[in-house]
């Protein structure tokens, strides 16, 4: 007893000396793990995109080619993962294909027409603003000077001599070089996981079981299914969350009689995947879609469409996601907000799948202590 006492005081205080150290070198550990995770991003992305691939491919072996798990043929079985795959590889592509074609080539084209047209557009609304008068006194004089504007533009986009924008131009193509390989990449370390993910979790097991007490490695066990489940019904829900903005914003578009009603919906949608603040890039897109064949349209889209996010936010995001995680709504709007005050995207990626497995183990806590056992437990969400 007293060695296993001593031996966690010494732990505490190598704890404490080693929490010391690295706030003390700060800066210099945060560099450290930057660079550390730099190495290891295409690896990271690339076990992301197999556990979202993975949803599509459950549902493939589950429903759609579940005939050939029950099939009497070794080889017919054998070949469920393989076809399963190999399918889920073709939808998932096809769509971000289909996507690419549908939206691109629009979007290229109302941004040129921005470009060219963008002078005129500029003249109108200072004509507009310049009849604006309060007690016979012109409210807005300012006139846009366009010389000077485009020298501002070439003075920041040249920061040096002409040698700086080749050097520029050499960076940026060097980084999406490495950005579309690192991709890449990715994708088949996604597949190599999916077709082995059995075999992978096994050997994880076996690893923890290895290191860790037996009752340790077990509650491992169980932190990370609830984190599997959690996970996965976290997609699942951010998707149905999403064709339901889109078709929202679609029957409202044609109601109101915006142009471009199907692109637009489907940009919304796409972005929607990405919670709270997605919509609101598929938004303003869509208003600059629209504002190149008539902004008093854009603008009335512009208010429809931050009406149809106060919805998103407040109704259908907390209900649709937050019953699928099994949260309440209020517990999903407070992860959102605090993961996108402490990681950004990733943080309100993350937000609502960290809060559903820390609410399932809270709940469990409460379940096993002898007071919540004679009151019948706490109640499991809403």
């Amino acid at each position: 007893m007293e060695k296993k006492r001593f031996q966690a005081i010494l732990a505490l205080i190598a704890f404490g000396v080693l929490l010391y150290a690295l706030l003390q070198n700060f800066q210099t550990a945060w560099e450290a793990v930057k660079t550390a995770y730099a190495v290891v991003a295409p690896v990271v992305t690339g076990f992301c995109i197999a556990f979202v691939l993975n949803v599509l491919l459950r549902v493939l072996e589950q429903h759609i080619f579940l005939f050939m798990k029950k099939s009497p043929k070794p080889w017919v079985r054998r070949l469920l993962r393989p076809v399963s795959l190999v399918a889920t590889i073709f939808l998932t592509l096809g769509i971000v294909v289909l996507l690419m074609v549908v939206i691109i080539p629009e979007l290229q084209e109302s941004i040129l027409l921005l470009v060219t047209n963008l002078e005129e557009y500029v003249e109108t609304i200072q004509n507009w603003l310049s009849g604006i008068r309060i007690n016979d006194q012109q409210v807005f004089t300012a006139r846009l000077d366009w010389g000077k504007l485009f020298d501002t533009i070439q003075q920041m986009l040249t920061p040096g001599t002409d040698t700086s924008i080749v050097e520029t131009a050499a960076g940026v193509t060097t980084s999406v070089i490495r950005s579309l390989m690192n991709l890449v990449f990715s994708f088949f370390i996604a597949i190599y996981v999916l077709a082995q993910k059995e075999r992978a979790g096994e050997l994880a097991m076996r690893i923890s079981r290895a290191l860790l007490p037996p009752q340790a490695a077990e509650k491992l066990r169980r932190i990370c299914a609830l984190a599997n489940s959690s996970f996965s019904n976290f997609i699942v829900g951010q998707l149905t969350e999403a064709v339901i903005l889109g078709v929202l914003c679609f029957v409202g578009m044609k109601i109101f009689r915006f142009p471009n009603a199907a692109i637009i919906s489907v940009l919304v949608g796409v972005t929607a995947v990405v919670p709270i603040i997605g919509p609101l890039i598929g938004e303003i897109v869509g208003c600059l879609l629209i504002l190149m064949e008539s902004p008093l349209q854009a603008l009335l889209f512009l208010i429809f469409v931050l009406a149809l996010q106060v919805i998103e936010g407040n109704v259908i995001y907390p209900k649709v996601v937050g019953r699928s995680v099994g949260l309440p709504g209020v517990i999903v709007l407070s992860a959102v907000i605090i993961g996108s005050n402490l990681a950004g995207i990733t943080g309100v990626l993350l937000g609502v799948p960290i809060a559903s497995v820390l609410y399932t183990l809270v709940l469990d806590w409460l379940d096993n202590r002898p007071k919540a056992a004679k009151k019948g437990g706490a109640p499991r969400g809403t």
